[in-house]
Parts: C-alpha cells; structure tokens; sequence
C-alpha cells in the first residue's frame, strides 16, 4: 500500500465527534492561544497613541491654459505632473501642488512646526516635508470634489494644518498661474518704483535750488517785483509833476525833501531790477526743474490709477480656489478603532486556538506512529 493510501485511508477514519473529541482534550491550548491573542489586541488598542483627522473639501472646477500649468514644474517634482501637462484645468494640478515640497514648506514655516513634536525627530528639510506628505491624504471624489486631510495626535493642529494646505495652494497656484492683468500689474509695479524714483530725485533738486536762490514761486516773485517798479515809477512821476507845476509859478530849484525822495525812488527801483535781471537768469533753470517735478507727477499718477484698475481686472482672471468646507478640530479620534481591533484579536485568537490545537494533535499523532513504527 502506498503512503498516499495509507493517509487517505487514515482521513477516512476521522469524524466528526474524533475533532470534537481532540478539541476538548486540549481545550487549554485552545484558551492559552486565544488568550494571548485578545490580550496582545486588548495591550495594543490601550497603548497606541490617539490619532485624529481632519478633513476639508475643495471643488475641482477651474480652468487656465497649458502655459499656466506648465508653470507648476517651479514649485513641483517635474516627475510628479509630467503626465499632467496635457491638460487645460489648473485644478486638475491641485493634487500635485498639495503634495509639492513648496507646500510642505509654506505650511511649516506658517505654523512654525520645525520644533513642535510633528517634526521634532526631522534631522533635515527633506525628513521634515517627508513628515508632512506622509500625513497628508489626498482623495478624488467622483463628482470632482477633492479631500485633504491630515492626521496628528493633536486635533486642532491637525485642522490647522488642512486649512494652511489650502492657504498654501491659492498662494501657489497664483504664482505659477499668469493671466494678461497680472504681467500688466508686475509691469506696472516696477515702472511705478521708477517713476517714484525719478520723481522723488526731481523734487529734491527742485527744493535745493529754491533754498540756494531763495526762489520759492519766480512767476509771483518776478510779477510783485514789477508791479513794485511800476508803483514806484508812477510815484516818482508824482514828484516830478509836482516840481513843474511849481516851477511855472516860479520855483525852479527842487526842494531837499523831493531830491532826497527821488533818489530813494531810484534807489529801490535799481534793487529791484537787479533781482529781476537775477531772477531772469536763473528763470530757465528753475522752469525746467519745475517742470521735470510737474511731469513725473502726472506720470505717476496716471500709473498709480492704471495699478488700480488692474488689481480689480485681476480679480476677474484670478483662479481662486473654491473650497467647500474649510477643515474643523475633530472631536473624534481616526484611530485606534478599539472595538475594530478588539474584535480582530477575538476572532484572530478563536482561529488561532482552532489552529493550534488540531496542529499539536497532529504533531502528536506524527509521533506516536513514528515511534511504533521505529
């Protein structure tokens, strides 16, 4: 008989009451291994740190032009969106700027967590954003909502750091996103910076030379200083009008008073032309750097409504993430499910014991009819 027989004839011979009979003769082994199973379950949902998850839900509904995504390899493992290119919608790309070590970081260094226990054991800037997209899930829903969530022992830190992944995404996406009232805005700011430049440097020379020549306002100072010479004029006209008129009744000679007056007059007449002619030669000067200051002022002005009116088309264009629910502080922990893992360990220890029990029979048997054997 061949030994394939002989273990089918032995099969043969086992019933049912022979298993229940082998199960209560080591019922104690069953108990033993059952035991020690639920126990181990029982010993490790009581250690296991608690563990919460918060979760928030944007919306997938943005679109932008191929340029605009390609943008995304400055803030993102090229390997990662690669196969992402092809597409026209920024927020198919949410998932891959979610994940981007730029995100990590910006989370980081917003809620400061280099020296919070999260990344206490981070040796280096790769460890940490390891940390953090580790901890970070990211799932597509059918209907095109994406969810974020994160998992932290500490609820309200773990919803922190969901809301800031989402701050860091409109942030990002605004970057690598570049729309016609953007480049005219960057534009703008920087011709802005120079004309303010330009403007501020005008000014001053235009205050250094009025303090210097004590010119303040030359189209008033030059009008009051001819009407000046036209009043004094008309008054030594009066002087001399008066002499002849007296002379025709006989007195030639001009009396001390009206001399010592007329000298006065053209005394001060000749001052104020040599601040006239003064003041004419140095007119041109002070015209163009008064017209340099009136025309970078009109310039800046002109340019500073055009930034305006560009932050409000930017509005327009702007790709803004529309988020459904903004993350909350959960008031239940994600893991460990106790009664989950309980339940396991029950049903793993009953196998378990079932297990061993008919192993150790067997191996029993094995050596029983090896030693009647031998």
């Amino acid at each position: 008989m061949s030994k394939r027989d002989v273990m089918n004839s032995g099969s043969e011979e086992i019933t049912f009451s022979d298993l229940v009979m082998v199960f209560i003769k080591n019922i104690r082994v069953f108990l033993s291994f059952s035991f020690l199973v639920i126990l181990g379950a029982l010993f490790y949902a009581i250690i296991t740190p608690e563990v919460y998850t918060a979760k928030a839900i944007i919306l997938n509904n943005q679109t932008s032009s191929n340029s605009s995504i390609s943008k995304i390899l400055s803030v993102a493992n090229s390997g990662d969106i690669a196969s992402l290119l092809s597409g026209t919608s920024v927020s198919s790309i949410y998932p891959v700027v979610l994940k981007s070590d730029s995100a990590a970081l910006y989370v980081i260094d917003s809620l400061n967590l280099r020296n919070t226990d999260l990344l206490k054991n981070a040796k280096s800037v790769d460890e940490m954003i390891g940390v953090m997209t580790d901890n970070l899930k990211i799932g597509m829903g059918t209907s095109g909502e994406i969810t974020i969530s994160f998992s932290h022992k500490s609820p309200s830190l773990a919803a922190d750091i969901v809301n800031t992944y989402i701050e860091a995404l409109e942030v990002l996406t605004a970057k690598i996103t570049s729309t016609p009232a953007k480049r005219k805005q960057i534009y703008l700011e920087n011709k802005i910076n120079t004309i303010r430049e330009e403007l501020d440097s005008a000014q001053k020379k235009l205050v250094t030379f009025q303090n210097n020549n004590n010119i303040w306002d030359a189209d008033n100072q030059i009008k009051s200083i001819i009407n000046e010479i036209s009043r004094l004029t008309i008054e030594k006209e009066k002087v001399l009008l008066d002499h002849r008129a007296n002379a025709n009744f006989g007195i030639k000679e001009m009396t001390p008073v009206d001399r010592g007056h007329l000298l006065a007059i053209d005394a001060t007449i000749n001052k104020y032309k040599q601040e006239l002619n003064r003041l004419g030669g140095m007119y041109l000067d002070y015209l163009d750097l008064y017209r340099m200051v009136k025309v970078k002022e009109s310039v800046y002005n002109f340019l500073s409504t055009q930034y305006e009116q560009t932050k409000l088309e930017e509005l327009d264009e702007v790709s803004v993430v529309s988020v459904l629910e903004y993350a909350r502080v959960p008031d239940r922990r994600s893991w460990p499910k106790r009664k989950n893992i309980v339940l396991l360990g029950v049903l793993g220890g009953v196998f378990l014991g079932i297990f061993m029990v008919f192993l150790i029979d067997f191996i029993r048997r094995i050596k029983k009819e090896v030693a009647e054997k031998y």
